[in-house]
């Protein structure tokens, strides 16, 4: 090969190259798509059922009522990042959540003792462990819980969502050893024993299983509200963001009152709070026609 022929080799090799790769630096970009919003939605606890029992130490009766609230709020705030429970006591949330342990049966195994609740029959503790002192061994037989999520703006309430867990679903023995003597209220059997941690894992899996459900995130509307309006950004801020599951590109409707104003894209989103513009306004129209508090929503219509 003579020296011009290898010369033109190397250029010929090193233009294709580079053509290559301006094609590919030059290229037409992918254009970011719109997102459809999950934003977390707001519970409130409701009723649990009051499945009252005594002990078998025949002195603390066993109220559901007063400790399993605290047990399933922490559940969702440790375990959900599509639902999130309003202040207990506060003000109620569209959406409350509602239900509890349908059925508990336990017995003290050597000393042949029952207790417990079973739905139609109540209280079904057979024997006493009056007078016995120091821990024994107790082992679960049934456990079942069942919640479920209700939309409480229609009348009558729709069930949104509900989920069930029982014993068998938790994969592990369900044995404790405890002393009946180191509790003093019937409510720290439920959220300081040794048999709590079998209901908060029952709890977990309902609140897993609820996650995972396509209804939460389709037949849970969801609204927020402008906080600002901005006419030299051309920019909408309304009272929600990253802790509430808000990401850039999510597109959300604003409306006045009932009437549909038009859609906003998130443009950047903060800890509390998001910015959006409005599409398809570029005259500016749409956003001259809204107002803080308006309200910003989301609504599904069926699961995918």
């Amino acid at each position: 090969m003579n020296r011009t022929r290898a010369v033109f080799l190397v250029l010929t090799i090193f233009l294709v190259s580079s053509a290559g790769g301006t094609a590919h630096a030059m290229g037409k970009k992918r254009r970011a798509q719109d997102t459809q919003a999950f934003p977390v939605r707001t519970v409130s606890v409701g009723r649990i059922y009051d499945t009252g029992f005594k002990l078998p130490d025949g002195r603390n009766q066993v109220n559901m009522q007063q400790a399993l609230p605290i047990l399933l709020a922490t559940q969702i705030a440790d375990g959900s990042d599509k639902i999130r429970v309003a202040a207990l006591g506060g003000t109620p949330a569209r959406y409350v959540i509602s239900g509890g342990v349908t059925s508990f049966v336990a017995e003290v195994a050597d000393f042949g003792v029952t207790f417990g609740y079973k739905p139609g029959t109540g209280d079904v503790g057979n024997g006493s462990l009056q007078g016995a002192n120091g821990k024994v061994d107790v082992r679960i037989g049934e456990l079942e819980m069942d919640f479920h999520v209700v939309d409480t703006s229609v009348t009558p309430n729709v069930v949104v969502v509900a989920k069930f867990a029982s014993a068998r679903d938790l994969g592990v023995k369900l044995e404790a050893t405890m002393d009946f003597g180191d509790i003093d209220l019937g409510a720290r059997f439920v959220y300081d024993s040794p048999v709590t941690k079998f209901f908060r894992r029952a709890l977990k899996k309902i609140v897993e299983r609820m996650s995972e459900d396509p209804q939460t995130n389709f037949r849970m509307d969801w609204e927020a509200a402008l906080t600002r309006v901005d006419f030299d950004l051309k920019r909408v801020f309304f009272e929600a963001g990253l802790r509430d599951g808000i990401e850039p590109r999510n597109v959300f409707t604003v409306y006045d009152g009932d009437r549909r104003i038009g859609e906003i894209r998130v443009e950047r989103a903060e800890l509390d709070q998001s910015s959006a513009f409005f599409k398809d306004d570029a005259d500016g129209r749409l956003l001259k026609s809204s107002r803080q508090g308006d309200p910003v929503r989301v609504f599904f219509k069926q699961a995918p």
